[in-house]
């Protein structure tokens, strides 16, 4: 014959499974959360900096100016916590075509990121460093740019 069930209340059992599952899920949460807030924020950076490029390359400015612009980018944002590192340039171009009719500025700004929990993300490489890099590029194309101007 069937057992009869204990209809007093849930088992140990169910309860452990319960707990368990929801210490997995907030797990996973964290995970996301963290790599979402380090993707957003070097996005944010990266395109800050192309915009104040873009601005001063479209003032006729060379391109070490460029550059400082660019960098001006960095200034609003923090210096890394212990999840989210600062964000670094690792690509930063300067390109003007030959017959001055295009200028293409290029840049790539990357984040550090420790993942909470890299058990529960499919990355072979988390295996050994916890750390996740988010990269971003942005790419800004300048038609008839103006010449340079004259340092004094």
């Amino acid at each position: 014959m069937a057992a009869k069930r204990n209809s007093s209340g849930q088992s140990v059992v169910e309860i452990g499974i319960s707990v368990f599952l929801l210490i997995i899920l907030s797990l996973v949460i964290a995970n996301i959360f963290v790599i979402s807030k380090a993707q957003t924020y070097n996005e944010r950076v990266c395109r800050d900096s192309i915009l104040l490029a873009g601005k001063a390359a479209l003032d006729g400015n060379d391109s070490n100016k460029v550059f400082k612009a660019a960098t001006g980018g960095m200034e609003n944002c923090g210096m890394g916590g212990f999840f989210i590192r600062r964000p670094e340039y690792t690509i930063f171009s300067d390109d003007i075509t030959k017959d001055t009719t295009e200028r293409i500025l290029k840049l790539q700004t990357r984040t550090k990121v420790l993942v909470p929990c890299p058990v529960l993300v499919f990355d072979p490489g988390l295996s050994t460093n916890p750390i996740l890099e988010v990269k971003t590029t942005y790419t800004y194309k300048i038609k008839n740019p103006k010449p340079f101007k004259s340092e004094r």
